[in-house]
């Protein structure tokens, strides 16, 4: 998936940047919507421990991956 991808470089090659939080959310969704319950959750909780002033943090506490 070309998504998964752009949104992994930019988990990787830009960590700490304002694009981060929505590259981890969005990898998330992806991973949910593949039926991939635990990966989708450990995005999630990365996004919210990581970025927890985000919009994307917001929008991951109302996800659940379980």
């Amino acid at each position: 998936m070309p998504a998964l991808g752009y949104f992994e470089r930019v988990e990787k090659a830009y960590p700490w940047s304002n694009k981060a939080p929505d590259a981890l959310y969005r990898m998330g969704l992806i991973y949910l919507r593949r039926g991939d319950t635990a990966r989708a959750q450990a995005y999630f909780d990365k996004v919210r421990e990581q970025f927890p002033d985000t919009a994307a943090a917001r929008l991951a506490l109302r996800e659940d991956a379980s």
